[in-house]
């Protein structure tokens, strides 16, 4: 995946249940310029390490039955996809706009 001037990316951590097409109708619950990714399991961790995500999987009382746990980052990366900053995912819309301000 090439990132272009504004993409909107959701990155998968967990391979086993989001499979291509459950992302797809994952996606139709949000913006239509959300792109989604997953990949191997080797994918996403090579993916977890450049961009320092935590996750980890976690059972559930009922066997079987996990969750997934993770960080939550909002990434700007340079016209190259190389990594600038990030910030939190409940960051105020109006830190959010100086930052970018910032840096453009």
């Amino acid at each position: 995946y090439a990132p272009t001037t504004v993409d909107r990316i959701v990155a998968s951590v967990d391979p086993e249940r989001d499979t291509p097409a459950q992302l797809k109708n994952y996606a139709q619950n949000f913006d239509k310029r959300i792109v989604m990714l997953t990949g191997s399991a080797e994918d996403i961790a090579a993916v977890a390490r450049a961009y320092r995500v935590y996750y980890a999987k976690r059972p559930l009382e009922k066997a079987g039955e996990y969750t997934m746990d993770h960080s939550a980052y909002i990434y700007l990366l340079d016209p190259a996809g190389k990594y600038l900053t990030h910030f939190r995912h409940a960051v105020p819309p109006d830190e959010l706009a100086k930052a970018l301000e910032r840096r453009l």
